[in-house]
Parts: C-alpha cells; sequence; structure tokens
C-alpha cells in the first residue's frame, strides 16, 4: 500500500488510509488510538473498518474532522458475507493495524512519504488546541 505521489483529501485518508492517518496523529499527539472492527465468529479473523484516535471517551477525530466514537452500528456492510462476525470498537497499536493490514505497509516509510504531515498540520492539529489536555497540546508543540 503506497499512497506516495498522491495528494489526498480527507475523504482519501478516511477510505483506505485511515490506520495510516490514525497511526500519524497517534504519534504526533499522543492521542490513543481506536478502531472499529469486524471479526469473523468462525475463525476470529478481524477486519479494519475505520481507525481513528480518541480525544475523550464520547469524541474521536480522524481525516474528516471531530465526530461522535463510532459503534458498531457506523460499519455499513460486512467484510465477511454469508458468515457470522460482530463489529466492535477497540483500543489498537500500530502492530495491530499492520497485522490487519496482512503486514502489507511499511507506515514509517509512508508517514514520510505520503504527506500525511502536512495534512495533519494544515487541517488538523490547529483545530485540536482547546479541545484536549494541555500536556497534549505541549507534546503536539514538541513535534
Amino acid at each position: 500500500m503506497s499512497f506516495f505521489g498522491k495528494p489526498l483529501s480527507a475523504l482519501d485518508w478516511n477510505r483506505g488510509a485511515c490506520d495510516l492517518f490514525a497511526l500519524a496523529m497517534n504519534r504526533v499527539t499522543g492521542l490513543p488510538m481506536h478502531a472499529l472492527i469486524e471479526t469473523a465468529e468462525k475463525d476470529g479473523s478481524r477486519a479494519l473498518v475505520h481507525a481513528f484516535c480518541l480525544i475523550d471517551s464520547e469524541t474521536m477525530v480522524d481525516a474528516v474532522g471531530f465526530a461522535p466514537v463510532m459503534v458498531a452500528e457506523d460499519a455499513g456492510g460486512t467484510f465477511y458475507p454469508g458468515e457470522n462476525s460482530f463489529f466492535s470498537v477497540i483500543p489498537v497499536t500500530g502492530q495491530d493495524l499492520l497485522e490487519m493490514r496482512n503486514h502489507e505497509c511499511d507506515y514509517d516509510w509512508e508517514i514520510e512519504h505520503s504527506g500525511v504531515g502536512e495534512f495533519l498540520n494544515s487541517e488538523i492539529l490547529p483545530s485540536l488546541k482547546g479541545k484536549i489536555a494541555p500536556e497534549s497540546w505541549q507534546h503536539i508543540q514538541q513535534h
């Protein structure tokens, strides 16, 4: 997976690159990452529906901006047609996201070359001030 060379809009980040965006935001802000996932009951395999960072227990932030934290009903379709599955929102790490991508992404390279840092700096970080704890804002200013 590579997005290098293509400037991405907020919707692009949310439609296929949300994991990269959430990881970059986590690294810059220290905000915890969560994901809406679908789990197949048969073998326990997991599919990423959407990754995001939490502002607080009720508010998430992704490339589009701030919204109520996703719930299972936000999932839409299924990755496992014809099988029993369930949706849940869980805390995730970069390793969890990589496993859901079948290790087909070099997140460090993507963060450096995809333009995600520029997008965060111009579109998201300015709107975080006042919405997050002062110590988190200090962490951001150090990056």
